[in-house]
């Protein structure tokens, strides 16, 4: 490599997109090099800055670079042999190679003693300065020889003679000795600071190197290798050997590893492994930052007689390092956000063992958040925004519109960045290698680490996998007796008892009536005069007889479809309407015949219904049969009720507080209204349930 280059101050901002003066101010600052020196074309005292380009940002230094091979190319095209021109990693405009001190010099060739030790270490220091006191032993006494001017000819040459020196060089040491002291006579050593040199190769060879391996899709040595030397035989430039190639490649990969990265992985692979991260600052309280995402485990468990991977959806607590609300099902998507959610703001229960006996211990462990952290970023919100469906962390609209009602704010992460939700990242990596390892179904987290012979259908059919619930409750177990209670290095303290020591910033817990919407499924639906249809069954109550051919908005539960909580379009509630198939036991004598009698009234139209009912029946069957058999799809972390701790009061606790009270009066038997509807042009579907009932039970 050749004399090192200098580039004026205007190309340095044009190469970093920034101005002029704000290079400047990054030179004043010392994170550019750059030094300053005489100039005809004017300038404060006739002096400028010329800027190291291989002191800018790496993003500026990979396309400087890119100049510059495409400058070597051009006149070497042109005429190669007439011209040797300046080229940032080669020869100087002399066509000499330039001279190669290998420490860090100042303007006037002086080394910087601190840098020269940092680079060569210690020992070798040490061995050059002994070195240089030695030259300014005999400076010393040439400087006596001129100063007594006594046949100082002669007697400057058998000092010469003496030492084995030449007189000249004695003359030049006096000089250096005269400038820098005894810094001045230490011996510039070509591998120091400014690299290694390779004489093996020009300057033109050297960035012909560079241009064939740093370059996209990661080519390996022996490619730049071929490509250079047919470049070179084109060119008529030397051909290199391919051991000082691979030696040249080897060092670039030492001294330039962010350039290389740059050039060869990509931008987004360099800002991770070299681009400066932000450090956030911990929350000062308790449930003021809350992170969520969703984690795969690396287990297999046994759902509906096949072999599946579980997913958790936890939220994080910052502050403590604490899980405050967790789902594991076998499919992450919006409702386990929506369960989660809703886990995180009830109290937590576990087991403890206390005086040789199992009791249940309550914790108040979660809460109201401040603020959700999750990782979507603008293409979640732009995929809400217009409907549609997002393969990430995504919040339903209902879990948004709760966090808006209960004042809790939603951040979205910068996408694909892992280090802007650290945290979790580091929680998920504990329970990869602290719990899912110990599982039976353990599978490892890439192919590498799969166990030899593991088959996880084998598994399953020998009965030798976890079923969801097993699952969830060992991974409860964990988290309550295991990582709760053992000291986080990261905050010095057990995770539990820093989350309960803390003030929260939200005291108090939701109405779990306002939290039943997170578990329910959102629709709109049409009220027939029958009442309103779903899962090819009718519910009804009786003030749905006023809403007959309306849209109103249904809440159910998946998992108990007995039951849909009706409100208006605008968020009012209106009534709990049942599936009237559903008919409880002990109905009185005079709830029989105002049953009779509505049946009497629809029994032409339910007979011409009668047939595709009866399919319907055996279709909803076979589904039953098969979630049974299945099992849970999710299993929430244990809750204990809020009763009797401190209550939030939310928004939304006058509608939940009307839908608890219509559902206790129909238990009381005080709305036996809500239960038989009246007489009229009723559902007919219950007639189906006559009938069918008479045919099974005679």
């Amino acid at each position: 490599m050749g004399e090192k280059a200098w580039i004026p101050v205007a190309e340095a901002a044009e190469l970093e997109k920034v101005s002029q003066q704000r290079i400047r101010e990054l030179i004043s600052n010392g994170q550019i090099m750059a030094k300053k020196v005489k100039t005809n074309k004017g300038g404060p005292g006739g002096q400028q800055w010329l800027v190291d380009p291989l002191s800018l940002s790496t993003p500026a230094k990979s396309i400087w670079l890119k100049r510059q091979e495409a400058a070597v190319l051009i006149e070497t095209d042109r005429n190669w042999e007439k011209e040797q021109t300046t080229l940032a990693l080669g020869r100087g405009r002399s066509g000499k190679r330039g001279k190669r001190t290998g420490a860090v010099m100042d303007e006037n060739e002086t080394i910087n003693p601190a840098a020269y030790r940092d680079t060569v270490g210690e020992e070798v220091y040490n061995l050059e300065m002994d070195k240089a006191r030695q030259r300014q032993y005999i400076v010393k006494k040439a400087l006596d020889i001129m100063e007594s001017r006594e046949h100082v000819t002669e007697r400057m040459k058998a000092l010469a003679e003496e030492t084995g020196k030449n007189v000249a060089t004695i003359y030049r040491w006096i000089e250096k000795e005269k400038q820098s002291g005894v810094y001045g006579l230490m011996r510039q050593r070509p591998t120091v600071t400014a690299g290694k040199e390779f004489r093996a190769i020009s300057a033109e060879v050297e960035t012909l190197i560079r241009k064939f391996y740093q370059a996209p899709g990661e080519p390996k040595a022996a490619a730049a290798y071929r490509k250079t030397c047919a470049l070179c035989r084109q060119l008529n430039l030397p051909e290199p050997s391919r051991a000082t190639v691979f030696r040249f490649i080897e060092h670039l990969e030492q001294i330039e590893p962010d350039v290389c990265c740059y050039t060869r992985r990509g931008e987004e692979a360099w800002r991770r492994q070299f681009a400066p991260h932000g450090v956030r600052q911990e929350p000062d309280r308790v449930m003021q930052i809350v992170m969520g995402d969703h984690h795969k485990f690396d287990d297999f468990i046994e759902y509906g007689g096949r072999p599946v991977r579980p997913w958790v959806t936890m939220w994080l607590d910052v502050k403590s390092r604490c899980p405050v609300g967790w789902t594991v099902s076998v499919q992450a998507n919006g409702q386990t956000i929506g369960l989660a959610l809703a886990n995180m703001m009830r109290p937590k229960k576990r087991t403890v063992i206390k005086d040789g006996q199992p009791v249940e211990e309550v914790l108040e462990m979660g809460g109201i958040p401040e603020t959700l952290y999750i990782d979507n970023g603008e293409d979640y919100k732009s995929k809400l925004k217009k409907g549609l469906a997002s393969k990430d962390f995504e919040m339903s609209r209902e879990s948004l519109d709760l966090c808006a009602y209960l004042g809790v704010k939603v951040v979205f992460a910068t996408p694909y960045h892992p280090q802007a939700k650290a945290h979790i990242e580091r929680f998920f990596g504990t329970v990869a290698m602290q719990f899912s390892r110990e599982q039976p179904g353990w599978c490892g987290s890439k192919p590498s680490e799969r166990p030899d012979g593991f088959d996880e259908y084998k598994l399953c059919e020998a009965g030798k996998l976890l079923d969801l619930v097993e699952f969830s409750s060992r991974f409860a177990d964990w988290i309550y007796h295991t990582y709760l209670e053992n000291v986080h290095s990261g905050i010095h303290e057990k995770p539990l008892a820093k989350h309960l020591a803390g003030p929260k910033l939200n005291p108090g817990w939701p109405d779990p009536r306002t939290l039943d919407i997170l578990r329910c499924v959102k629709e709109e639906a049409l009220v027939y005069k029958e009442g309103i249809k779903r899962f090819k069954r009718y519910y009804w109550h009786e003030k749905l007889d006023a809403l007959a051919g309306q849209y109103v908005i249904i809440r159910f539960d998946p998992a108990h479809i007995g039951e849909i909580d009706v409100y208006t379009k605008n968020g009012g509630f209106i009534c709990m309407a049942t599936n009237l198939e559903y008919m409880r036991y002990g109905a009185c004598q005079d709830d029989i015949k105002k049953l009779q009698k509505r049946k009497k009234e629809q029994k032409q139209r339910l007979r011409q219904r009668l047939a595709e009912t009866e399919q319907d029946y055996q279709e909803l069957e076979d589904v039953i049969a098969e979630r049974v058999s299945a099992g849970q799809r999710s299993v929430d972390a244990p809750a204990a009720s809020s009763e009797g701790l401190l209550p939030a009061i939310t928004p939304l606790d006058q509608a939940g507080r009307q839908a608890a009270k219509a559902k206790s009066e129909k238990a009381t038997g005080k709305d036996k209204k809500a239960d038989m509807a009246p007489t009229g042009d009723k559902p007919e579907s219950i007639d189906l349930v006559g009938m069918i009932m008479n045919r099974k039970y005679g």
